[in-house]
């Protein structure tokens, strides 16, 4: 028969090896897992809201990369970079950009796709924009675009010639 261990399954020599585990690895989990600094909560809020502008302006998800590394590169706050010297990395920045999503889904309260929450927020900024300059006829224009996005006007008619 052959010689069969059972040390390892008792409990008590599984709570003594991770134990034992535990004890030997802190000191190297603390230096491995030290706290990076982060962004203050307001510094996120104000680096969200500059995000959604550039994408309700019309900036694409790869565009953003290419924004946050000017931004950071000039030192413009919320933008400036760790003491460290090292930049936003791309997951730090989707991040972002998830949030910018849900916020913009959740401004337009219905219940179709992203492409079109984002055009519906597009032109609600536009229309914004535009009647703060005093441009009405613009404004009404985007009106009109956003009633056909919503589809609020009856779908025309259709005239049958009849005997033919």
């Amino acid at each position: 028969m052959p010689f069969v261990c059972n040390v390892a399954k008792t409990p008590s020599f599984c709570t003594y090896l991770s134990t034992a585990l535990a004890v030997e690895m802190a000191p190297m989990n603390k230096k491995q897992n030290q706290a990076k600094p982060r962004a203050s909560n307001a510094n996120m809020e104000q680096r969200i809201l500059s995000i959604l502008q550039i994408r309700l302006d019309g900036a694409q998800a790869w565009d953003l990369c290419h924004y946050v590394s000017e931004k950071e590169l000039a030192g413009e706050p919320p933008w400036t970079m760790d003491p460290d010297g090292k930049p936003l990395c791309e997951r730090t920045i989707q991040r972002y950009m998830v949030e910018v999503n849900e916020r913009i889904s959740a401004a337009c309260l219905t219940l179709e796709k992203n492409s079109v929450h984002l055009a519906i927020s597009q032109r609600r900024g536009l229309y914004a924009r535009t009647m703060e300059e005093g441009d009405h006829r613009t404004a009404l224009a985007v009106l009109q675009d956003l009633a056909q996005l919503a589809d609020l006007y009856p779908a025309p008619k259709k005239q049958t010639v009849h005997g033919r």
